[in-house]
């Protein structure tokens, strides 16, 4: 039992700087290797959404951000999205280290509402449709004068144009289809009664249809050619659905709240 306890202990790596007071298991330590981990179980790491953005305002524990460019995942330039960072018990990011009006590069979660506990922060506030900013990799990129800088492609601080950035960014994430180009139909998701309705505006030849959960599991990936199809039997909560094709991706969060 000793042992195996020291064992564990050599294994996990407590994550300090811009961080919680948080133990992270094996994590990724630049910002491709986030984007496209080494380790099992990547899903847990790859983020659902890959901003530029400009903070607004502190809340709570959380910021609001306007997004300013966006590189992947459902968030539009010119939104306003909450992230929530750590209050202390948490793996995420503490986001109070960022002044108002500063400019970064963020790769966020679906929020998992875990501030939302007795034992972590003691509030209500997280909801599912916000984001949050982990700890367990390079999720937090600089920009400044039109240069992104931080631990890109190596352990060592980095700089680049936002173009090059963006090259970077598809070329990282390619193996999640981030290469592709991304934009949002505003009439594939609809609600009848509750229920959430996917279909695509313009007809397409069959496409991949992936919806995950905020944990980023996938929960529906089928073939569909883009007809009205009702997300029967999902718990309620928040989820991402994804539609790739061959030349275009479209992403969106959809809410099931039944």
């Amino acid at each position: 039992m000793l042992k195996a306890l020291l064992l564990a202990t050599v294994l996990f790596v407590v994550f300090v700087g811009r961080s919680s007071a948080c133990i992270c298991a094996p994590h990724p330590n630049t910002f491709c290797e986030t984007m496209d981990p080494p380790f099992p179980s990547p899903q847990t790491w790859i983020p659902h959404a890959l901003i530029m953005g400009v903070k607004l305002a502190d809340v709570y524990y959380g910021v609001d951000m306007l997004v300013v460019q966006s590189f992947h995942g459902a968030p539009q330039p010119g939104e306003v999205i909450r992230v929530w960072g750590d209050c202390g018990n948490l793996c995420r990011s503490y986001t109070n280290e960022l002044a108002i009006g500063d400019t970064v590069i963020w790769g966020l979660r679906n929020c998992d509402g875990a501030g939302n506990n007795i034992f972590t922060c003691g509030a209500t506030w997280e909801q599912l449709d916000h984001y949050m900013i982990s700890v367990c990799g390079v999720y937090w990129l600089n920009y400044n004068n039109g240069l992104v800088t931080g631990p890109l492609t190596s352990t060592t601080e980095e700089s680049m144009t936002t173009a090059q950035f963006a090259d970077l960014a598809a070329s990282c994430l390619g193996g999640t289809g981030v290469s592709e180009a991304v934009s949002e139909d505003p009439q594939w998701v609809r609600y009848e009664d509750g229920l959430p309705v996917l279909q695509l505006s313009t007809a397409v030849s069959p496409v991949q249809l992936t919806v995950c959960d905020v944990r980023g599991c996938a929960v529906l990936c089928r073939s569909w050619d883009g007809s009205a199809l009702p997300l029967h039997g999902l718990l309620p909560g928040l989820y991402t659905a994804q539609v790739s094709t061959t030349d275009r991706r479209w992403a969106s969060k959809v809410l099931v709240a039944y």
